[in-house]
């Protein structure tokens, strides 16, 4: 039976840790971030609405665009989020099916790295949602770290989000990587063997 597993979690719960070490595994996984990325390069289907909706501000003068400057507007402002929202989710949505049928077409099993899975109601496409969290205290140090964040700002970026708790309610395994990478990855072995066991793919 093919099984296609939807990946989400917070920011900076340890999404790539999961990716990675699946990877490692020999399992597909599709990264619903490097779609987006591509999208917004030049000649993406995104680039051209994103440049008449912002502005030049946000490129360079090789005409790239500059995500960490709209990353930060997004984050600070809301309104900003919901016009970009508003501009690329309907073609995100439509990109990230069409790699999901062709997932599907070649593989038994495969995942799928998605961060506002939830969010975005992606759930309804999935076999299983699995949830990756974080102790809240690791989570705000990990952004801050990998950000360069103040405490501040990190709060404020993972207030914008879902709540841990509520995306919980959605999820059909969690993997609590507040500890060892060794700790996480029995984890991930012990779900994997769970699908193997009940005969699903």
């Amino acid at each position: 039976m093919k099984k296609a597993i939807g990946l989400t979690g917070g920011i900076a719960t340890g999404k790539s840790s999961v990716t990675s070490f699946l990877r490692s595994q020999g399992f597909v996984v599709f990264d619903a971030d490097d779609l987006v990325h591509d999208l917004q390069k030049v000649g993406g289907r995104l680039y051209n609405l994103i440049f008449s909706e912002f502005g030049s501000d946000y490129f360079d003068e090789m005409g790239e665009m500059k995500r960490q400057k709209l990353a930060e507007e997004v984050f600070s402002n809301p309104e900003v989020n919901q016009r970009l929202g508003k501009l690329q989710n309907s073609i995100i949505r439509e990109e990230i099916l069409k790699e999901k049928n062709q997932l599907s077409l070649e593989h038994d099993l495969f995942f799928m790295d998605i961060p506002l899975l939830i969010e975005e109601s992606y759930q309804i496409y999935f076999d299983e949602i699995w949830l990756i969290s974080a102790q809240p205290k690791l989570q705000l140090d990990r952004l801050m770290k990998r950000n360069l964040l103040t405490e501040k700002t990190a709060k404020e970026r993972i207030a914008m989000q879902m709540s841990m708790d509520e995306k919980v309610k959605y999820a059909d395994v969690v993997i609590d990587n507040s500890g060892s990478l060794k700790n996480l990855h029995e984890q991930i072995l012990k779900q994997i063997e769970k699908l193997k066991n009940d005969n699903q793919y």
